[in-house]
């Protein structure tokens, strides 16, 4: 459910899941209203590493160590970082939503290593290097990565990922704005 909400609903959200509620499993609270979408899409950008995968095995990793106790602390902190990200983006404060995604990314690479193959590691570093935050979508393993931070330096993300990417068949930038309305 997770997975399609963003894209039934469109826009930008902060989605708090409640999975023992049958009736009403999440919440859903508007961070920036769909008339003031278009700044924030010089401040994001999506790339795909050209590289597909399978999640369901890591899903299933990440829900036994989670349930076993071995993660469960760092999703929780992860899950903290996170709202302090959707207040720096409500606020379209780029800078500290980069540095906050930085953090979150931090505890992913503890929690969720198997995530990260070298290219999106890499990709990762350089977007973090220039000053953005970055993150891979879904599982990770490949598919793709997203970064924020403020215009000029996602400018420059998008440059230095290119390059990176031009070499790999099917990888590069995603052209891609907020949709401000979801599936129809």
């Amino acid at each position: 459910m997770q997975d399609q909400a963003a894209a039934v609903y469109g826009g930008v959200n902060l989605w708090t899941w409640k999975y023992s509620s049958k009736n009403q499993p999440f919440s859903r609270e508007v961070l920036i209203k769909r008339h003031e979408t278009a700044g924030i899409s010089g401040c994001i950008t999506v790339a795909f590493s050209g590289q597909s995968h399978v999640s369901a095995r890591m899903n299933r990793s990440w829900v036994h160590d989670f349930l076993s106790g071995r993660t469960r602390s760092g999703w929780i902190e992860a899950n903290e970082v996170v709202k302090c990200l959707a207040v720096a983006i409500k606020k379209k404060d780029w800078g500290s939503a980069a540095g906050l995604l930085r953090d979150e990314m931090k505890i992913r690479r503890k929690i969720t290593p198997d995530a990260l193959i070298p290219l999106t590691s890499e990709l990762i570093h350089c977007a973090e290097k220039t000053g953005c935050g970055a993150r891979f979508t879904g599982a990770g393993a490949g598919g793709s990565l997203w970064a924020i931070g403020e215009s000029d330096k996602i400018k420059a993300v998008e440059n230095d990922w290119g390059k990176m990417l031009k070499r790999i068949k099917g990888a590069g930038i995603l052209k891609c704005k907020v949709d401000t309305t979801g599936v129809k």
